[in-house]
């Protein structure tokens, strides 16, 4: 085989298979401090993690041969971003550089710019999310059709796609642990309610060429901010998703938390589950303005109306959506078997 020939099906998944040995292999010999990646591997869900990330690698290779190449870099993506999300979901900066140090080791993420390396040398600057609780909206159809129903009598009936596409974040949120509090849960879907104007479904912001490189230009002052270098950049990076994410540097930050290539793939953020990821790590963890829900949600106070600060910044919309999650939040206690379980009231 030369340089230049594509290696056969066979020949890329026998790589794929070393790669899989070499991870166990690894995994068993190794150790970390306490806390690491290393430390829980043995007889742990991780080790199953990471397993199954490498068992990905070769259905990925077998896709290649039948899926456009978008959608194979969209695949190869999703593969490592459960495993940067558990690598950092450890609440210590410390332990969160010694876990993606473990993934760039084993090669199943890239550290072509010495990032990770650096946090190494100084773990005050890696990446952490808060540790996971348990999920809020059970996963079964019943509860689902509940809250379907109780929404429709509260705000109106929705168009069959949008009632699809609501269902589908309540299958996101029924299996996600950081949604783990009612009020949360009440919040993030007042909040997509507004921002995707009742559809519940990832929007790319409207307007013309000249009117977003006139708001987002590498000369203006949101370009700036945004890290634009040229007027294309103002077109590439508009808002999309369910809460808007905007420009190359919010891209390119919460792209790399999600384990996502936002820059070069910037509609990647419309796919819905992209676009949930994007929410609730900008929501949760505060990677978008530095706020977190929990600054506005916790155990001694519900605010729904400053909660806008954690997405918009400022209180633009604040109290229509604050009065929406109220209502929701009614829904949410009225749909669940056990609301008291689930949060004061």
């Amino acid at each position: 085989m030369t340089d230049t020939e594509t290696p056969s099906l066979d020949e890329q998944l026998k790589v794929a298979d070393l790669r899989i040995k070499k991870l166990d292999a690894i995994a068993k010999s190794r150790s970390l401090p306490s806390g690491g990646i290393f430390s829980a591997l043995t007889g742990s869900p991780i080790l199953s993690i990471l397993l199954t990330a490498s068992l990905g690698i070769v259905s990925a290779v077998v896709s290649n041969y039948m899926q456009s190449q978008a959608t194979l870099n969209l695949e190869r993506e999703k593969l490592t971003s459960s495993l940067i999300i558990k690598a950092i979901e450890t609440g210590d900066r410390k332990i969160s550089a010694t876990n993606l140090k473990f993934l760039v080791d084993m090669n199943l993420i890239n550290d072509v710019d010495g990032i990770i390396q650096s946090y190494s040398i100084d773990p005050s600057s890696a990446p952490v999310l808060s540790t996971a609780g348990s999920p809020i909206i059970p996963a079964d159809t019943n509860t689902a059709r509940a809250i379907i129903d109780k929404y429709e009598k509260e705000f109106g009936p929705l168009a069959e796609s949008s009632r699809i596409n609501l269902v589908n974040i309540l299958d996101y949120m029924s299996n996600d642990s950081k949604i783990n509090d009612i009020r949360i849960a009440a919040y993030a879907l007042a909040s997509i309610k507004f921002e995707t104007s009742n559809t519940f479904q990832p929007l790319a912001e409207h307007g013309s060429d000249d009117y977003l490189k006139r708001i987002y230009g590498p000369a203006t002052s949101l370009g700036k901010r945004f890290g634009h270098l040229s007027d294309e950049d103002a077109l590439r990076f508009r808002g999309r998703g369910y809460i808007q994410i905007t420009g190359r540097a919010n891209y390119d930050r919460i792209g790399k938390i999600i384990g996502v290539d936002l820059v070069n793939n910037p509609d990647f953020a419309l796919q819905p589950d992209v676009a949930y990821k994007i929410y609730v790590f900008s929501l949760v963890d505060g990677y978008l303005t530095g706020k977190k829900i929990s600054d506005f949600i916790n155990e001694t106070e519900t605010d729904y109306v400053n909660a806008r600060r954690v997405i918009n910044g400022g209180l633009m919309n604040a109290p229509l959506i604050a009065d929406t999650a109220t209502r929701i939040e009614r829904i949410l206690k009225a749909s669940l078997s056990n609301p008291a379980a689930n949060g004061p009231s």
